[in-house]
């Protein structure tokens, strides 16, 4: 997987996009709040999901802004299998014949640790985009590229995107190379497979530590 540059023209234009975007959606959001009548609400600094029950403003809040309230707000496609092998959960979304949730084994790791969120440009506009922590993504896709039962196109492919993120933070996210705090999710004797790999790893000139 190649990695290219932006010019310093490309990011002229996206800071411009990422600008017209996030007013974009912070109006979207507001002229939202009174169509769902749930809306984000800043009370002494902080974030609560606020679900407003009628016209004059009453209302109550399920908490403040957490992985929680977010789920509250958002519809995640992508699910975690379940944390024991004894339980089964619904996949199903909605009635027969609607969409149905992926299960990634021990999605669970990425998905307790902070989330990022950056606007991305494609060809069909700006949008948001909620990633974890990269060291964890890095991690995490390391270990699924070594697990004995996964296809091996697929290993292939999340070797390969782990790869490419760790180039990433090599040189331009130096911050989140090592982060105990966030890889302490993982089992120790993961971290220190991974890690070693790593640093094993065959990166082209540049990448270097």
């Amino acid at each position: 997987m190649q990695l290219f540059e932006i010019s310093d023209d490309q990011r002229r234009i996206y800071i411009d996009t990422a600008q017209l975007h996030e007013a974009y959606r912070d109006a979207f959001t507001k002229s939202r709040a009174y169509r769902r009548g749930i809306h984000w609400k800043k009370v002494k600094g902080g974030q609560y999901l606020f679900r407003s029950l009628d016209r004059y403003g009453n209302g109550k809040s399920p908490g403040p802004r957490s992985n929680k309230t977010e789920s509250t707000y958002h519809v995640d496609l992508i699910k975690p299998e379940p944390g024991s092998v004894m339980m089964s959960e619904n996949c199903q979304l909605g009635g027969d014949g609607d969409l149905m949730a992926t299960e990634i084994k021990n999605l669970q790791w990425p998905v307790s640790v902070p989330k990022f969120d950056r606007i991305v440009i494609g060809e069909g506009g700006p949008g948001m985009m909620v990633v974890p922590d990269p060291m964890v993504f890095t991690v995490h896709k390391l270990w699924l590229s070594n697990q004995t039962n996964r296809e091996t196109i697929q290993k292939k492919r999340d070797r390969s995107q782990a790869l490419a993120v760790y180039r990433l933070i090599l040189q331009y996210l130096p911050e989140f190379k090592i982060r105990r705090k966030e890889l302490r999710i993982f089992p120790e004797t993961i971290i220190i497979d991974v890690l070693h790999e790593l640093d094993n790893a065959n990166l082209p000139p540049g990448y270097d530590e």
